[in-house]
């Protein structure tokens, strides 16, 4: 029964992890959704997180080294990599799927139009797969949107993510031989919103939804994150928050602390 158990949790870890926490641009990343905003050109942004979620099946703790770099005025890359923890009675701790990301600033906000970009995304199957760590290579693609008015700062996301398959093999057992399954993940469409509310010149406050488009396991879908986000010194934000699962498999709630520093 315990094999089984760590069985399943090994496949609710090996779904589709494209809207999860790593964002590209914007010093206010809110958990899931992706923005409009554009770094410096030859400015690199360093954002280490630390993220845990908790599952029916077990928890998890994420520890992200995340970069982002303007390589032109309306145009930068980033790179993604996660230290997994994954607990449940027994634990798997290993790097996870790195991600290379870009980001395309088609038109700047205007007096009433909204900034516009596409953002695409390729997760690299570096994780292991037999220990629910990663193991495919996925696509995300999406239109995002800012507006800012006033102290308001409105974001919002609208893409298609491409799963890649995962084989992994069930635990052996006394009675039974160990079989290769193939894991079947969908494709699906994403939607995200969300706001950041100046609430001082150093202080701010964020929340987002952000759900998709397929009920099965999606990883992150279908989440309500609230945070802030604290100007410690001009060039470096702390920033924490929490996310609610709105409904399986997400997370039944998670939490965030990290900083994000521009160089």
């Amino acid at each position: 029964m315990k094999s089984l158990k760590c069985f399943v949790f090994v496949v609710l870890l090996s779904t589709c992890q494209l809207n999860a926490e790593y964002t590209i641009g914007g010093l206010n990343g809110l958990f899931y959704l992706n923005n409009a905003r554009i770094s410096d050109v030859g400015t690199f942004t360093l954002a280490p997180q630390i993220v845990y979620e908790d599952y029916d099946a077990g928890s998890v703790f994420r520890f992200l080294i995340n970069g982002n770099y303007g390589i032109y005025d309306n145009s930068e890359i980033g790179v993604s990599l996660p230290i997994i923890r994954a607990s449940n009675g027994s634990s798997e701790t290993g790097i996870g799927d790195i991600s290379v990301a870009g980001k395309y600033l088609f038109a700047a906000q205007q007096e009433k139009k909204p900034a516009i970009g596409a953002v695409v995304r390729l997760d690299l199957p570096t994780g292991d797969k037999e220990k629910g760590l990663g193991g495919a290579t996925d696509f995300l693609a999406s239109a995002v949107a800012d507006y800012t008015l006033g102290n308001v700062d409105l974001s919002a996301e609208l893409g298609v993510a491409m799963c890649g398959d995962i084989d992994v093999s069930q635990p052996e057992s006394s009675k039974a031989k160990k079989l290769n399954i193939t894991h079947k993940r969908k494709n699906y469409l994403l939607l995200g919103a969300g706001a950041s509310y100046s609430y001082s010149e150093r202080l701010d406050l964020l929340g987002a939804l952000f759900f998709n488009g397929y009920n099965g396991y999606a990883g992150g879908g279908h989440v309500l994150n609230a945070g802030v986000s604290y100007a410690w010194r001009k060039a470096i934000r702390l920033k924490g928050g929490l996310l609610i699962g709105l409904e399986d498999p997400s997370p039944d709630f998670g939490l965030l602390i990290g900083l994000t520093g521009s160089f």
